[in-house]
């Protein structure tokens, strides 16, 4: 019975923490898609100034 119970609780440890990596790695891309964006633009109003 103990056993059952920490085996249980590891499963939803590791799920937890695969969600929480998952989640991590969707909001890195974000961060690489909002800089690469604001490059995109600096670039952009660069050009149109000059």
């Amino acid at each position: 019975m103990q056993k059952h119970t920490l085996y249980c609780i590891q499963l939803i440890f590791i799920d937890v923490s695969l969600k929480t990596l998952d989640s991590h790695k969707v909001w890195q891309r974000q961060k690489v898609k909002n800089y690469k964006q604001l490059i995109i633009n600096r670039k952009y109003n660069h050009n149109r100034e000059v």
